[in-house]
């Protein structure tokens, strides 16, 4: 199934009403989706308790911001605080570590020398030179289009000077924190067991990946205050190869590429005198009403979908360990004179010592997405563009709107249309009215798709002269192939029971595509690879291209020729997006998954296989 297409309704409230001055009598207009006095009235939820994960050390829910606005910028005061509920606090160490649970639950979490592991050579010395020598609260929000996430620090001492990489790649040298993200939360063991330390290639670690978060002066903006500092996320190591991209840190992964693609910031960093006046409220800052505290707040976003399966509607797997870097002299610090310490209690990397290792993803905790229990007051959320705009023209009120617009005496309707179309005044009366307005938006309007289950009319595949073609629709068998299809029972496979031929090279081809008048299109597939890698020369021996063909004349050159091309094996299904080229679009195409194979195979490999195949249109 194609379940990837979402359709959201975005939903605008506002209230349109008198208030007086002692001069006049003027009008208000307020999004009810911020304003908690009128929202609260149809948006009272009261905690929710979601069902415990499994052989997992630990939940953090995460909640929907439900209509909270928050700009990426450093400051702590759009984030409602005060409404975070508890602490994902574990017992203290080294209980979790001899337990294969913990029953830490909480919405945010908190740096607890009681409470952490220390590894990397970290001694118990760390992190007590002085009160502000350093401490963590670390909070997690939602909403339709991104991951949100706050740490708010504590510390004396910041270090953003030591990673001189030109992509951030070396941010474990300053200060900052990193987390692991298993997006599928189906990952309980080593996921860096076959090539340490690189993640697993192959189920079920092919969605698990380290993002590196630091400070780096090397990545301050331009123009802003002496208080913004340079910070970079960066993915440090994933199952996934295309998530890394050709080089850590750069341009060519996906992680890096969707958020350099989404609008705004997606880090920001700003360092804080006095964090108590800023805002904070973390542990320590409370219990010591007389104590000034200093440190810096990172705030960061993920946009969903920028990883396979990294979406809210399941929980995921999660750890996350914290740095401070200090002075080379600094008591307790461990290797890279960087005192670590991690949130579910590891004290060792490497995976020899399953309970103590950090990499063990049966050690992680649980991120989980709980929408029924939101940090806002707003039962609807607004993504993207918002559908409505207002204007005060005199005494009118001026609105502009997408899709229905509709008024009630209360917030709760009942709801009558009004007529006329966008823009439309209104002269308030000395009543209070509600207005809403809806419109039906898509993420991606599918051009084409086909999940592959029904039958493959339209799909051809053949070989090159002289050449082999090993493509097959149908069920895949397990063996060296998939165990499975990405979704439902069908795909096409150089081999439904893995192995493929040498001396192949055949395409497989979509049935016509027609992209007539389009300017904007993505291509995206699930995917499952096991080939040849390249040698140690780099020479290629056996690989995959996606091509983009001229439907009206397929045999000739391609409109856009190796859009996409690898060799290598991930053995687990991922997803693939690939933005097409100008050259592809504006006219009637086909796709062709291209694979080749040399004269020799020294192992018995799967091959590719391929499903849930659309166009989407951006």
């Amino acid at each position: 199934m194609l379940a990837r297409l979402q359709l959201h309704t975005h939903i605008l409230y506002m209230m349109i009403g008198p208030y007086y001055s002692s001069s006049s009598v003027k009008y208000t207009v307020s999004l009810l989706l911020a304003i908690s006095a009128v929202a609260l009235s149809f948006a009272v939820h009261a905690q929710s308790s979601p069902e415990r994960v499994p052989d997992r050390k630990g939940i953090i829910i995460v909640r929907h911001l439900a209509g909270v606005p928050i700009t990426v910028d450093g400051a702590i005061s759009d984030w409602p605080l005060d409404r975070f509920e508890s602490i994902a606090e574990h017992p203290t160490f080294p209980q979790v570590q001899l337990a294969s649970t913990s029953p830490a639950l909480g919405d945010h979490i908190v740096f607890d020398p009681e409470r952490i592991g220390l590894f990397n050579g970290t001694t118990s010395e760390a992190f007590k030179a002085n009160a502000s020598d350093f401490g963590s609260t670390i909070y997690f929000a939602y909403d339709d289009e991104f991951l949100h996430i706050l740490a708010v620090c504590i510390d004396d001492h910041l270090r953003m000077e030591r990673d001189t990489s030109d992509f951030g790649s070396t941010g474990f040298f300053n200060d900052g924190f990193e987390f692991f993200l298993d997006t599928r939360g189906n990952s309980g063991d080593c996921a860096a067991g076959l090539a340490f330390p690189n993640f697993d290639q192959e189920e079920p670690n092919v969605d698990d990946f380290q993002v590196t978060v630091a400070l780096n002066e090397n990545f301050k903006p331009s123009g802003v205050n002496e208080t913004m500092l340079g910070v970079r996320q960066t993915v440090e190591r994933g199952g996934d190869p295309d998530v890394v991209g050709p080089e850590k840190g750069g341009p060519g992964g996906s992680y890096r590429d969707a958020l350099d693609a989404a609008s705004g910031l997606d880090i920001a960093a700003r360092r804080y005198d006095d964090l108590r006046a800023a805002g904070a409220i973390n542990p320590e800052i409370l219990a010591h009403p007389d104590v000034n505290y200093t440190g810096y707040v990172i705030e960061m976003r993920i946009p969903f979908g920028a990883v396979t399966a990294f979406t809210p509607d399941h929980p995921m797997g999660f750890e996350l360990f914290w740095r401070d870097v200090d002075t080379a002299d600094d008591p307790g610090k461990g290797g890279a004179d960087v005192s670590w310490a991690t949130w579910a209690q590891s004290t060792n990397v490497p995976c020899d010592d399953a309970p103590t290792s950090l990499f063990n993803a049966a050690n992680w905790g649980t991120l989980v997405f709980d929408k029924d229990n939101g940090l806002g007051d707003g039962s609807a959320s607004i993504g993207g563009n918002h559908p409505v705009s207002v204007a005060f023209d005199g005494d009118q009120v001026r609105i502009e709107y997408t899709g229905q617009l509709e008024y009630s005496g209360e917030v709760t309707g009942p709801w009558t249309a009004l007529e006329g179309s966008s823009p439309l005044s209104i002269v308030p009366s000395g009543a209070r009215r509600f207005y809403r307005a809806l419109s039906v938006s898509s993420d991606s309007t599918p051009i084409f798709s086909d999940d592959l289950e029904s039958e493959i009319s339209g799909w051809t595949h053949g070989a090159a002269a002289g050449k082999e073609d090993p493509w097959q629709w149908g069920k895949p068998r397990g063996g060296v192939a998939p165990i499975a299809a990405a979704s439902g029972n069908h795909a096409w496979g150089t081999g439904l029971e893995g192995g493929y031929p040498n001396f192949s090279d055949a395409g497989l081809r979509t049935p016509v595509i027609d992209l007539t008048g389009i300017e904007a299109a993505t291509l995206v597939f699930m995917e499952y690879l096991d080939v040849e890698a390249l040698d140690d020369d780099g020479f290629v021996l056996d690989e995959v291209k996606v091509n983009i063909l001229d439907a009206s004349n397929p045999d000739g050159d391609p409109l856009a020729a190796a859009i996409r091309q690898r060799a290598g094996s991930v053995r687990g299904w991922l997803q693939r997006k690939i933005e097409l080229p100008a050259s592809a679009l504006g006219s009637k195409i086909m796709v062709e998954f291209r694979f080749v194979s040399d004269s020799w195979n020294d192992f018995d490999q799967g091959g590719w296989f391929i499903d849930d195949v659309a166009v989407l249109l951006e």
